[in-house]
């Protein structure tokens, strides 16, 4: 499409420059040889500019300078040998013969020929070789430029992908390695209820198998993960832990988000805010007003604690990275930490 484009634009620039030529003063006492020929002279501009275009240049952009001298010298050369040829034939009006059979208008007295000096006959396609080598070169300048700016933007994409892929890489195992550390202890606090863990546990499985893959997901999808990973969270914590949340009830299929977005917020925490001797909470709250997400989570502030089975920082500092590539301007993450209580809010425009 874009060559068709660029075909006509250099087709109407081309015809363009015919009439200029043709339709000057004193057009009425030109022989129809004239326009014939003078179409001989635009043809040969247009095959200059595009071996210039398409060949010198390409070994110029290539890295052949040499070589380029030589070709440049060569066309320019062929260029000029061609048009002194053409302007043999094509004189100026003033100094146009009168073929036998042509009649010139009244008070139009016949010119005989006159002969022109050499360096005046070749002053003029100088140039305009000149001046049709300037425009090739500045055009096919601008259009490198473009393309390397594209071929630029391509490669930083494609370092972009490959960097989400790998930091979705360290997600998941990170993530999967916490549940199956809250599977065990909810097994020997709990047995009773492992069989319903598990069934969670696989469903978290499949949608981590067979939906983070893709680049987009239904946000549906995500929360109904997040419901999951609430409800496995349920099972094991201890009755001194109070977690509230807030889930949409429906959510439309025309939204999408990245997958496992926003769960490294929650499962931190989990990590960060929960404790065995002390009361302590953990309120969730993810609300949809038309294409706006906004996801609030809130916990007290306890001691840290390090083990080595469940390293902390690395889900949410590859989680910011992928915010930043994925929604840019179109985010807002606000971290709020006060003498006993944590919250963050983050905001994506899903739009």
């Amino acid at each position: 499409m874009i060559k068709s484009v660029n075909l006509l634009l250099q087709a109407a620039f081309w015809i363009a420059l015919w009439l200029v030529f043709n339709l000057s003063a004193y057009a009425e006492n030109r022989p129809p040889e004239f326009y014939w020929l003078s179409v001989l002279r635009v043809v040969l501009f247009a095959i200059y500019f595009n071996v210039v275009y398409f060949f010198v240049l390409n070994v110029y952009f290539k890295g052949k300078k040499i070589k380029f001298y030589a070709l440049a010298f060569l066309t320019f050369s062929l260029f000029l040998i061609l048009s002194y040829i053409l302007d043999s034939f094509i004189l100026r009006p003033d100094l146009m013969p009168v073929r036998q059979g042509f009649e010139l208008p009244d008070g139009v007295a016949p010119m005989r020929v006159m002969q022109r000096p050499w360096l005046m006959m070749m002053m003029p396609p100088i140039i305009i070789g000149i001046a049709i080598f300037g425009l090739s070169a500045a055009l096919r300048a601008f259009a490198e430029l473009e393309k390397n700016k594209k071929a630029a933007e391509e490669a930083e994409r494609r370092r972009l992908e490959t960097e989400i892929a790998l930091l979705k890489s360290q997600i998941n195992p990170h993530f999967l390695l916490n549940t199956f550390n809250n599977l065990y202890a909810l097994s020997i606090t709990n047995p009773a209820v492992s069989p319903a863990a598990l069934l969670r546990v696989s469903e978290m499985m499949q949608y981590i198998l067979y939906e983070c893959s893709k680049k987009q997901v239904l946000l549906a999808d995500d929360v109904a993960f997040i419901e999951n990973y609430l409800h496995l969270q349920e099972m094991r914590l201890p009755p001194i832990v109070r977690l509230k949340y807030s889930l949409p009830e429906s959510i439309p299929e025309s939204i999408q988000i990245e997958p496992m977005i926003l769960i490294p917020f929650i499962e931190n925490a989990f990590k960060h805010g929960i404790s065995t001797k002390t009361e302590c909470f953990i309120n969730i709250e993810i609300k949809l007003e038309g294409f706006q997400l906004s996801v609030r989570v809130e916990n007290d502030v306890l001691p840290r604690t390090t083990t080595l089975n469940n390293p902390s920082g690395m889900g949410i500092d590859n989680t910011i990275k992928r915010l930043d590539h994925s929604y840019g301007e179109k985010y807002k993450l606000t971290k709020t930490m006060h003498a006993d209580r944590h919250q963050i809010v983050l905001i994506i425009d899903l739009s």
